[in-house]
């Protein structure tokens, strides 16, 4: 209050005194007016709103929408709000899927089962943020369907004998001359890209699901792509849970 009447000359304060014996007398509806008209000279309201409480808070969202800076894919699931929830969350909604549907809420805020989360908020957690792409294919049990192997080796051999090039002149040096360097294997992490877009391991289901050439955009922007999310995540069973932690070197 001091700090207030001190900042400038004009500010100043009326001190009014009313009590309640005054009450019904034909001066006090003058005296409220007056008062009134001297808090709106002081301190200005805001005009009163024709608009539903409801309505306001949609007015004052979609003005903050317009306003914020826009970036990643979290607001390529978020459009103008208009009191619905947007056509991902619409999607992800149809399945009926509660884990797919929370699943989709995480991906968009990356707080997910995803390398960018590990690296930002589980740093020394040791996560394991590699994708399965990148290890080699494990051999077979004996005993198994697929590692009974003999008679496809048959003919991948009689092939290979039939459409082999003629030898040349490295096939007669030494082996360790003709050995060449393994070339080596390209890391892979479990990102939102990487397992939704590329990853060889889910070529089948994707092409099935999403189409040839899917995209972020699609996936994160419409109807139809929150619900093909739900439907590879269960097929694929992705980003639902997090890696299991890589074995020990031996």
């Amino acid at each position: 209050m001091i700090l207030f009447l001190s900042a400038h000359p004009l500010h100043h304060i009326f001190f009014h005194r009313y009590s309640v014996k005054w009450a019904g007398l034909p001066g006090k509806t003058v005296y409220q007016e007056l008062t009134e008209r001297a808090q709106h000279d002081v301190f200005p309201l805001p005009p009163h709103s024709l608009l539903r409480p409801k309505d306001v808070l949609l007015q004052d969202l979609q003005e903050e929408y317009i306003q914020t800076i826009r970036t990643g894919h979290i607001w390529q699931s978020v459009i103008m709000p208009d009191g619905r929830p947007p056509p991902f969350i619409q999607g992800t909604l149809s399945r009926k899927d509660r884990r797919t549907f929370a699943s989709a809420i995480q991906l968009t805020s990356r707080h997910a089962f995803t390398k960018w989360y590990s690296d930002h908020m589980r740093r020394g957690a040791d996560d394991n943020n590699i994708c399965p792409c990148s290890e080699p294919i494990p051999p077979s049990p004996p005993g198994s369907p697929r590692s009974d192997t003999s008679g496809f080796n048959h003919l991948m051999a009689e092939f290979l004998a039939a459409h082999s090039p003629p030898p040349s002149p490295r096939d007669n040096l030494p082996r360790h001359q003709r050995q060449r360097p393994r070339p080596r294997r390209q890391t892979f992490y479990n990102t939102i890209e990487h397992v939704l877009l590329t990853c060889p391991l889910h070529s089948s289901p994707r092409r099935h699901i999403f189409g040839a050439r899917p995209s972020l955009d699609f996936i994160f922007g419409t109807f139809e792509g929150g619900s093909q999310l739900g439907a590879f995540q269960r097929t694929t069973n992705r980003l639902l849970w997090p890696l299991p932690p890589r074995p020990d070197p031996p």
